[in-house]
């Protein structure tokens, strides 16, 4: 699953990423960012930060500490059942 995903996004994003094959691993490609690629990439993370903002923005201090709790508990649940 993950080799397709990333062969699809190396494949249709050719000026993104550059693939050299694996050394260790004939079968696989190590891919890179290009400059092109980390542009993009920075572009997405901005918006998701942008998103996450507007998201939250409604909330107060208090209510975004209180999410913090719950979100940090829900993380902890799901280490535990996972065993980690």
């Amino acid at each position: 699953m993950i080799t397709e995903v990333t062969a699809g996004w190396a494949s249709g994003n050719a000026r993104a990423s550059a693939g050299t094959p694996d050394p260790s691993d004939r079968r696989g490609v190590l891919l890179n960012l290009t400059a092109a690629g980390q542009t993009k990439l920075d572009d997405y993370i901005e918006l998701g930060s942008a998103r996450e903002r507007a998201l939250l923005s409604g909330l107060s201090a208090e209510d975004k500490r209180q999410l913090n709790r719950l979100l940090d508990r829900l993380l902890a649940s799901l280490h535990s059942d996972l065993g980690g």
